[in-house]
């Protein structure tokens, strides 16, 4: 069946408009990356998850080899822009806590340290960025995604009404985040409630991405969805990020001592990150409760 054919209200037509979406803006994204635009890798970052996470919410439409191999070259691209997107976030985060201890608590020269290192790393990952925009191996998965925009490996399925496919790959989805959840509270030292909570965060990530296409369809319901997903990824984030900046601080502490920097500040700020981190599982955990008390985590049969 051709992408033309499935205007019909076919679960293709909904997921080619949304491969076709998200390529546009990979593609928009890209130069900007290349010149260093503001905001531009996260842009290209998020497109780059979302076509991947469309590729696994909908693999049954799709030739399964197609689509595996585009999956795994989408998660090495998205690998390469989070280095210098996620050390710019962490510095940013970094500088925020140094700002706001008193200043008789930042001790030496902790600024310059940090300012010093985290620029240096971003560098680093930076051109390393650059270098694989360049690669044939970027190249070729251009290629690839074009031609799945341009010529869909349909199976049997995507000739299906999207109601009746795409809501059952929704609660799949769904599914899939309840089980996190649960591994999530049966966890036991704080390192693995942490990765856990990662793997939540990640989960309701896939739920908003597979549930955003339908909100033409089913309106209010598909929108409190999205909703309900978006803010569990937010506070996760939160929690996610105060845990790699803990990790983070243990190693500048490392270094700075290495160099007879004074580490006494970023001990303090570990400490902070700590308690955030604490705070955002808590406030997860409220979230939740309130979603399933209010059946805000269901989507209707």
């Amino acid at each position: 069946m051709s992408h033309d054919a499935a205007s019909d209200g076919s679960a293709a037509y909904v997921v080619h408009r949304r491969f076709t979406k998200l390529l546009t803006e990979l593609e928009r994204c890209e130069p900007l990356v290349r010149y260093g635009a503001p905001e531009s890798i996260h842009r290209m970052r998020v497109a780059a998850r979302r076509l991947r996470n469309a590729l696994a919410s909908y693999r049954p439409l799709l030739d399964r080899q197609t689509t595996n191999r585009l999956r795994r070259e989408l998660e090495w691209l998205t690998s390469e822009l989070g280095e210098p997107r996620d050390v710019e976030v962490l510095h940013g985060r970094l500088r925020e806590l140094l700002a706001e201890e008193p200043p008789d608590l930042v001790r030496g020269g902790v600024v310059a340290f940090v300012d010093r290192t985290m620029t240096d790393r971003w560098r680093s990952a930076q051109d390393s960025l650059i270098r694989a925009l360049a690669s044939p191996r970027y190249l070729a998965l251009l290629e690839d995604l074009r031609g799945l925009v341009a010529e869909p490996p349909w199976s049997a399925p995507a000739r299906q009404p999207a109601q009746e496919v795409l809501s059952g790959r929704l609660r799949h989805d769904l599914k899939r985040l309840e089980r996190q959840i649960v591994a999530a509270d049966a966890a036991g030292e704080p390192d693995e409630r942490a990765a856990r909570l990662h793997d939540v965060r990640k989960a309701a990530k896939r739920v908003r991405y597979a549930a955003e296409p339908l909100v033409p369809l089913y309106g209010k319901q598909a929108r409190r969805l999205v909703a309900t997903a978006e803010d569990i990824q937010s506070v996760l984030g939160t929690h996610q990020d105060a845990v790699v900046a803990q990790a983070e601080l243990m190693r500048l502490a490392e270094a700075a001592t290495a160099e007879g920097e004074d580490p006494f500040t970023l001990g303090i700020l570990h400490t902070r990150e700590e308690a955030r981190a604490a705070g955002s599982a808590k406030e997860f955990a409220q979230l939740w409760k309130v979603a399933r008390r209010k059946n805000r985590h269901r989507w209707p049969d």
